[in-house]
């Protein structure tokens, strides 16, 4: 009798611990959905150039970032200053300024961020987004962009996001949850190149994936 319950009491301590997993399983799924119904594809780091400026540029197998949707991924030359332009098709933004670089000059890339979008007098103001630390700024104006700068102790990062004049319209008006999702998603470094390398794009099937390796 005692080992009937014994066993009964293993049974129950397993299958709480399966349905642990399988709860967690499904709230990742719920989260990785209603993330892609906000956010694009990764962008990719302008390549064949090896700065920008006086800064050497980040490689972009090294960067993760998933802009807002509609943003596109890959950015069109001419750069502005220090930042590269990422247009965009549709959404809450018309365009992206972006820059990531290896420095440790923190506050003169701030200052040269500043500069290539010709503003001055910028107060920053620390805030988290997931695990994701950055420097925020932006001032009344719906027209105004939303300013990121990110830091680690080999690379700054410098986002701009502009937004369009239907903003709010294509994310039901909650631009706050796709900044904050936008933004979370952000990773430089060895961090950077894990989740670029285990990324799939929405919609992308195993059958798509093992087809494209094949052809490696």
């Amino acid at each position: 009798m005692m080992l009937l319950s014994g066993l009964l009491a293993l049974t129950g301590c397993e299958l709480s611990k399966y349905e642990e997993k399988m709860y967690e399983a499904t709230k990742g799924v719920k989260q990785a959905e209603e993330e892609n119904k906000h956010l694009d594809n990764p962008v990719v780091l302008p390549q064949g150039t090896a700065k920008i400026g006086e800064y050497e540029l980040a490689d972009s197998d090294d960067f993760f970032f998933r802009p807002p949707k509609g943003i596109k991924s890959n950015a069109e030359p001419p750069p502005d200053g220090i930042l590269f332009v990422y247009p965009s098709a549709s959404g809450d933004f018309e365009k992206m300024y972006l820059c990531a670089v290896k420095t440790d000059k923190s506050a003169k890339f701030q200052t040269d961020f500043l500069q290539s979008l010709k503003m001055a007098g910028v107060k920053f103001t620390d805030v988290k987004y997931g695990k994701v630390e950055v420097k925020y700024y932006h001032s009344e104006g719906k027209k105004n962009p939303y300013l990121y700068l990110y830091e680690t102790s080999s690379f700054m990062v410098g986002i701009a996001l502009f937004p369009g004049e239907t903003s709010g319209s294509d994310s039901g008006g909650n631009i706050d949850k796709t900044l904050e999702y936008s933004l979370a998603s952000l990773a430089i470094g060895p961090q950077g190149y894990e989740r670029r390398r285990k990324w799939k794009s929405p919609g992308r099937s195993e059958s798509k994936e093992k087809k494209s390796k094949s052809r490696e």
